[in-house]
């Protein structure tokens, strides 16, 4: 008779196995969760990086007057009529795989005569890999754009000496099925120079 009484019945150790299975199920998910927030975390960071860097290098061009800003100004500025309403796409349910009109990139070069390069062919635009980024040293963006935008292009308006930039970042973040977007607008003021 005590021969029947050893050990666990079979529905005990399934019991068993389906709760120990339960708890560690959940305690992966917890775990996958968590990682995938700091991800997103980290590339956010870098990717406000990347737009302050496009702002910065903006800034440059516009303060030393050189060739670099008189090509932007002449050949990829627009006027505010072509500006949609939703000018950094958000909401969008995928990120653009390639420049819009007259949008660019810039990037930082080594050479002495010009430190700005602008990206504006339709090769050097690509959807991003990862997180949002100019590349330097392959002179490729990976969903960061920039748009140059005139207020008002009547000659001696009140924003006639006005350019805004609209600084855009798009890309498609881990756990995500919707892409995530950054952006921002820089103003900058013409001297007539």
């Amino acid at each position: 008779m005590r021969k029947f009484n050893r050990g666990d019945t079979l529905v005990e150790v399934l019991l068993g196995v389906t709760i120990f299975s339960l708890v560690a199920v959940i305690a992966l998910e917890t775990m996958n969760r968590g990682m995938a927030i700091a991800q997103y975390s980290l590339e956010t960071t870098l990717v406000r990086q990347q737009v302050d860097a496009q702002a910065e290098m903006l800034r440059y061009a516009h303060d030393m007057k050189n060739d670099t800003w008189k090509k932007l100004v002449d050949s990829n500025s627009v006027s505010v009529s072509v500006v949609n309403g939703n000018e950094g796409n958000l909401g969008a349910e995928k990120c653009p795989d390639d420049f819009s009109a007259k949008e660019f990139a810039l990037a930082a070069t080594p050479s002495l005569a010009s430190k700005i390069s602008i990206l504006n062919n339709p090769g050097d635009y690509k959807p991003a890999e990862t997180y949002a980024r100019v590349d330097s040293d392959t002179k490729k963006t990976y969903g960061i754009s920039v748009r140059l935008v005139k207020p008002s292009t009547t000659v001696g308006s009140r924003d006639s000496n006005k350019y805004d930039a609209y600084i855009k970042a798009c890309w498609m973040p881990v756990g995500s099925k919707m892409p995530a977007t950054i952006g921002t607008i820089v103003r900058l003021y013409d001297s007539g120079l």
